[in-house]
């Protein structure tokens, strides 16, 4: 009877994410895939939660059932201007403007955190990571208006304020 009804409460797993479960799929350029799966609208916490519940009670989980694998992607924390930012190859981010020309390669040296297949934590910083960029364009955000108000003292400051910014791909994450 128990064998029976750890085939049923499988039979239901299943079922359940396979009815009630969207695939969404992220190609990368180096051809990669990532595969995550999320409940559904429909699906109540009620549902959810017996799912769950009935999956570990037989010991079965996604991973063993292999319905997706998540690839993990080598990424890193770097800190420039002043910020700290997760990084992956082959992304494309707005940092502060640094010195350097359009097509030039940067190096960030200041990398905090390397991820993926295996972890590095820096303190503060991991010693020989390096985070090769190169930069696209420099540009500068939208107007900000800055505007200083004292109620009932004629006191009225406006003043106008864009930020530069620095656009860079990520080529490569030396570990």
């Amino acid at each position: 009877m128990g064998k029976m009804l750890n085939v049923l409460t499988v039979l239901v797993v299943l079922w359940y994410y396979f009815t009630c479960c969207r695939q969404f799929c992220t190609v990368r350029e180096n051809g990669q895939k990532t595969v995550q799966r999320i409940f559904s609208t429909r699906t109540t916490t009620a549902q959810r939660g017996f799912i769950k519940r009935s999956a570990s009670r037989t010991a079965l989980s996604l991973a063993s059932l292999s319905l997706y694998r998540e690839v993990q992607f080598m990424y890193a924390i770097i800190e420039t201007g002043g910020k700290q930012i997760k990084v992956e190859e082959g992304q494309e981010i707005y940092i502060e403007k640094i010195d350097a020309q359009e097509g030039e390669t940067v190096t960030f040296d200041k990398v905090l955190f390397v991820g993926g297949e295996t972890v590095k934590i820096g303190n503060p910083t991991v010693e020989g990571a390096t985070v090769t960029a190169k930069v696209q364009k420099h540009g500068r955000q939208k107007k900000i208006i800055v505007f200083k108000y004292k109620a009932k003292k004629n006191y009225r400051r406006k003043q106008g304020h864009r930020q530069p910014y620095t656009k860079v791909v990520i080529e490569k994450i030396n570990a």
